[in-house]
């Protein structure tokens, strides 16, 4: 546990915010890892609809930022919380979202999110002497398709393609992590840590590449438009939340006084997550499965997935994160449940209130579902197919529960590919693997992805562990424990272990 100066009533409290691509999640953690006050918004069907426009500005975000901020201090109040001890805010986002910004300081785009992805056709051709280079390096190892994918699967070349006059009318480029950050200060500043995305950023040296380099050819940016970059636990800078606003529309007096927090440069949403897994050292191994499913590795090395692919930053200077990821994750559950949910919850005769994807995988545990040779294709699903269109013959003949049982088989086999993907980059044999996110409540999927991939499972017991990871981020920042090993140490809780061998026997 924690020393006791940092214990009880007068001890710090670090306000901490997971903004996600289906919801939104804050709590005012303590130091010991636990909550003081929560508080969630799940706006997934919402942004189901925008996404479908393609209309989903980046107020939007901020708009659910400051509700969740102001509920959770009211709501800590209301429990007699003191939230002058809160000493500091620290976000975590979900990564590779643009927003252009004029020199008005408006947006001038809807945000470019990394789930509705449009290609961009007509590439930027770079100066002859980098495709003197690039050509000269192919002949050792095949890097011009990777190139060009590259350039194609940019948001912001698709963007200036569309629409070329905002090559002219862009002041300011920010990921979503560093929009909202903008937004709370007025300061453009975002830390090092949340750069991730088809940006001009050096991963080794984590700072932006200079204006010579090959990506602001091969990418339609100005090296003008890119914000100042800091550490994960730097400060940002003081922020004021006019608390007395919230009191006056919550007709109480708890919360007149303005209250003053430090915005603490963060990490991305699968970072933050790892760390309030509890991954803190070299080699350890983190399982997400979230809307997006990424495998990821902390490592000493500057390695990534695969020749020419980087290693993330991390949360510490020491470390990077070698990262496989499935852009359709569980996120696939939430599209089935939305086209089949009403027939489900029909044929399982649940009630208007009942959870149909919790009901759903309660049933696939219970009884016997053979897919037989239906197989789901996971590669054209991340390509933007409609997913009953990525089955390898027609699904007219098959019941709702073996097309859901041959969609998780494919996720599993996709996560497995992954793990020994990395695996074999990285020359190390994984047989532990920290868990969480949205599919670690399901025993049912982590039993399959135990056995398949023969490893045991380490599985959080937090239900948010992105917005712990933010706060542990604000705890070492504020001085409160001296590094990441003792702060998890002290707010991160045991989980509970899934063993290969509890389910699998020779």
């Amino acid at each position: 546990m924690a020393s006791k100066h940092l214990t009880g009533e007068h001890s710090p409290l670090f306000l901490a915010i997971d903004v996600g691509s289906q919801s939104m999640r804050g709590a005012i953690i303590n130091t010991d890892g636990d909550s003081e006050s929560y508080h969630g918004i799940d706006y997934s069907a919402q942004l189901t609809v925008n996404k479908a426009s393609k209309a989903v500005m980046a107020e939007w975000f901020y708009e659910h930022l400051q509700v969740v901020i102001k509920q959770l201090l009211q709501q800590a109040a209301d429990n007699g919380v003191n939230v002058e001890r809160i000493t500091s805010v620290s976000l975590t986002t979900f990564r590779n979202s643009i927003v252009l910004l004029d020199k008005n300081k408006q947006t001038i785009t809807p945000l470019s999110m990394w789930s509705v992805r449009d290609k961009a056709k007509n590439i930027p051709q770079l100066s002859w002497y980098w495709r003197l280079c690039f050509s000269l390096a192919n002949i050792a190892m095949p890097i011009i398709e990777s190139l060009q994918k590259m350039q194609s699967d940019a948001a912001i070349n698709h963007m200036m393609e569309q629409d070329p006059e905002l090559f002219d009318k862009t002041e300011h480029l920010l990921l979503i992590s560093g929009y909202l950050h903008f937004r709370l200060t007025g300061a453009f500043i975002d830390s090092q840590a949340n750069i991730v995305g088809y940006v001009p950023f050096n991963y080794r040296l984590k700072r932006w590449y200079s204006s010579w380099a090959w990506q602001f050819q091969a990418l339609r940016v100005k090296s003008k438009w890119f914000c100042m970059l800091k550490k994960p636990g730097d400060i940002i800078k003081d922020t004021v939340f006019l608390s007395n606003n919230l009191a006056m529309q919550a007709g109480g007096n708890a919360l007149e006084k303005p209250h003053v927090m430090k915005l603490i440069a963060g990490a991305a949403d699968k970072t933050c997550e790892l760390l309030g897994a509890g991954c803190v050292n070299n080699g350890q191994v983190h399982l997400s499965l979230g809307s997006a499913i990424t495998v990821s590795v902390l490592t000493d090395k500057f390695i990534g997935p695969k020749p020419l692919f980087p290693a993330y930053p991390s949360f510490t200077d020491d470390l990077y994160i070698c990262e496989v990821l499935l852009d359709k994750g569980l996120i696939l559950f939430t599209e089935f449940i939305h086209v089949y949910g009403d027939e489900i919850s029909k044929d399982l005769r649940l009630n208007h209130h009942t959870c149909v994807l919790e009901s759903l995988i309660v049933y696939m545990q219970t009884h016997q579902i053979d897919c037989a040779d239906l197989i789901f294709d996971l590669e054209k699903a991340g390509q933007g197919n409609d997913f009953q269109q990525c089955f390898n013959q027609s699904i007219s003949s098959f019941s709702l529960y073996e097309l859901f049982l041959a969609m998780t088989d494919a996720l599993v086999l996709g996560i497995d590919d992954a793990i020994k993907q990395l695996e074999k980059r990285l020359g190390k044999s994984f047989s532990n693997i920290h868990v969480s996110g949205g599919g670690s409540h399901s025993d049912w999927l982590l039993n399959k992805v135990s056995e398949r991939s023969q490893v045991n499972l380490m599985v959080s017991t937090d239900k948010q562990p992105g917005v712990l990871g933010a706060a542990i981020i604000s705890a070492v920042g504020m001085g409160v424990y001296k590094d990441y090993t003792q702060a998890t140490a002290n707010m991160v809780k045991p989980g509970k272990l899934i063993t290969y061998a509890q389910h699998h026997s020779d």
